[in-house]
């Protein structure tokens, strides 16, 4: 079972960059619709297929781009010579109506990851059933990622029919990094570390340093979304290519927060990782940990002084989740050795 979980960890890991590279190139609403793209299992590839054409077959629930306007065919038929008004519905789920091929198979493919991801969890979860009586935590823990997953799921599809919905943009953060916490949790249920030392004290103090790391992490997610969020709303008034002074300068306090969030947590991880070396000398755990959130910051700077480059989105939010996991993982470690 223990590859399972990881499968569903670095599926994850997947689902979070792609989803990141949906953001950075303004690709989530590729498709309009959920959980089809277009009303097909196979999104389109050329403007054409989007368009009405005479003596052309549609299928129930396909839809087309028409008058600046999103149609959806009500039945499966063959459109005749001329225009048919009632064989189609105006999809009124929101007023976005505009194909890039691009944008599409971004957020397709970011779609088919999500949906890979179901898959480990599911089996997983079908064999905790099996020793639900022996190890009943397992089983809650599986119930609950599968509780998130649903979740994730369910707000994508808010998130589409609303048109990107900036606070449950960050929802939907918030859900994933919550999703990899407990896969975390449930994999080191499965798979247990090992030996430890029997330091009470030293084990003590690291899982008090650790719950520090990650609540600063969790309100720093949170802030970055949220200052992410304002960057959206900047650039649809201000122009991806006008200067960066322009829209940078309207950002609220909310940016500088977030920045100062970032010496809190390079502070808290650097004791936790001195407290954790006492503990365990010969782990690198928190010396990675470390150097992820100095990369972090490196990152974080250079988005904010280079006009958030949409190459180096996806490597922050990516390298974030990965010093996520690891944090988790050592608040984990000790508080199984202490209980």
């Amino acid at each position: 079972m223990a590859w399972l979980l990881q499968a569903a960890i670095v599926l994850t890991f997947m689902v979070m960059l792609a989803g990141s590279v949906v953001r950075a190139t303004g690709s989530g609403m590729g498709c309009p619709d959920w959980p089809k793209c277009f009303g097909l299992l196979i999104p389109p590839t050329d403007v054409e297929q989007v368009t009405w054409h005479a003596n052309s077959d549609y299928s129930q629930g396909q839809m087309i781009v028409r008058d600046e306007a999103l149609w959806k065919a009500n039945m499966d038929f063959t459109t005749a010579e001329s225009w048919d008004k009632s064989q189609w519905t105006v999809y009124t789920r929101h007023d976005y109506a505009i194909f890039n091929p691009v944008h599409t198979w971004i957020e397709y493919i970011n779609r088919l990851f999500g949906a890979l991801l179901g898959l480990p969890m599911l089996i997983a979860t079908g064999l905790a059933f099996t020793v639900m009586r022996s190890r009943p935590r397992l089983l809650g823990g599986m119930m609950l990622a599968m509780f998130f997953l649903g979740f994730e799921a369910w707000l994508g599809k808010l998130l589409v029919d609303g048109h990107l919905i900036p606070q449950q943009i960050t929802l939907h953060m918030v859900g994933a990094f919550a999703l990899l916490a407990v896969l975390v949790n449930v994999l080191r249920s499965v798979k247990p570390m090992g030996q430890h030392s029997d330091q009470s004290k030293l084990r003590v103090k690291v899982k008090r340093w650790a719950i520090a790391v990650i609540v600063l992490l969790a309100v720093q997610v949170v802030l970055g979304t949220q200052v992410r969020e304002q960057i959206d709303v900047l650039l649809k008034t201000f122009g991806v290519h006008d200067s960066r002074l322009a829209w940078m300068g309207q950002l609220d306090i909310t940016v500088l927060v977030h920045r100062s969030f970032s010496w809190m947590l390079l502070i808290a991880s650097w004791y936790l990782h001195r407290a954790y070396k006492a503990w365990q000398p010969s782990s690198p755990l928190t010396l990675m940990l470390l150097i992820g959130f100095v990369l972090i910051a490196v990152l974080g700077a250079m988005m904010y002084y280079l006009s958030i480059p949409a190459v180096i989105q996806p490597a922050h939010l990516l390298l974030t989740a990965v010093t996520w996991m690891i944090g988790v993982d050592v608040l984990v470690r000790s508080w199984q050795s202490t209980n």
